[in-house]
Parts: C-alpha cells; sequence; structure tokens
C-alpha cells in the first residue's frame, strides 16, 4: 500500500507552473508498508535536486485510535487495540497530526492505572492537539 501526503509551504502565488509543481514537491511524504520516504527540494545556486531519506518505521505498532480530545485540558482519549503503558513513547499520527510523546499518565474511568489493554478507552495527556481517527502507535527501542 502506497500513501502519500502533500505539505504545500506558504508562499506568494506563483504563474509559473514549473515553479509550482516543484514547490508543491517540497514535502512529499510516501508511506510503503514498514518504511517511509521523505522527498526533500535541495537548492543549490542555479540547480534544483530532490533527496530521499528514507526512515524505518518497522519499529512502530499500532495500539489505538483517538476518539476524542478536550482542547482546554490537553487530553485525548484513545480506543486501544492493544496493550500500552506509562513510560511508552508513543506516535500519533493523522492527516493533521504527526508527532512522537512519552506516555506520562493513563487514566481508565477518571482513576489513574499503571497500563491499558486491547478494549480499554483510555484518557493520557497529550503534548499537541490531536484529532478524531488519529492513529496511535508504539515506538520499540
Amino acid at each position: 500500500m502506497i500513501q502519500t501526503s502533500l505539505h504545500q509551504p506558504n508562499t506568494r502565488p506563483n504563474n509559473n507552473p514549473i515553479s509550482n509543481s516543484l514547490e508543491r514537491l517540497q514535502n512529499l511524504t510516501i508511506y510503503i508498508t514498514s518504511e517511509k520516504l521523505i522527498l526533500r527540494k535541495i537548492f543549490t545556486k542555479s540547480k534544483i535536486r530532490f533527496s530521499w531519506e528514507v526512515i524505518n518505521m518497522a519499529d512502530e505498532k499500532e495500539v489505538g485510535k483517538v476518539t476524542h480530545f478536550y482542547d482546554k485540558i490537553g487530553v485525548g482519549v484513545v480506543e486501544l487495540s492493544g496493550p500500552l503503558k506509562v513510560g511508552d513513547k508513543i506516535h500519533i499520527q493523522g492527516a493533521n497530526d504527526d508527532f512522537e510523546q512519552s506516555v506520562d499518565s493513563i487514566q481508565l474511568d477518571h482513576k489513574d492505572v499503571k497500563s491499558g489493554k486491547k478494549g480499554n478507552v483510555i484518557a493520557i495527556k497529550v503534548d499537541q492537539p490531536v484529532h478524531k481517527n488519529d492513529n496511535v502507535l508504539v515506538v520499540k527501542e
């Protein structure tokens, strides 16, 4: 399965179609099964060249999906599809979000717990806003 995401930089409009295409390719990310390829635009005087960066994503496993976000307190509600414990490093990935953080606390039914298992609906404090259906992956180190 190949999935692409395109991040357009905030620039002024340009009527040159070639330049517009290159600007749109500035941060093209391609996900291929267990690896992530990133295409970056590099400027050198009058030449533009591209470089590929391969990031191994085989060390991540999906453990849940975000079902709700409380923005005033910075808490995400996650329905678990696998085990998660305090201290785990997680990667939250979605259409608008892509960041990693450590799990500092987990709440289940408004009580602090050390871990959650498949089927639990838990609340975790998140460093950045998250959205419904964002994937939560545990990063194995």
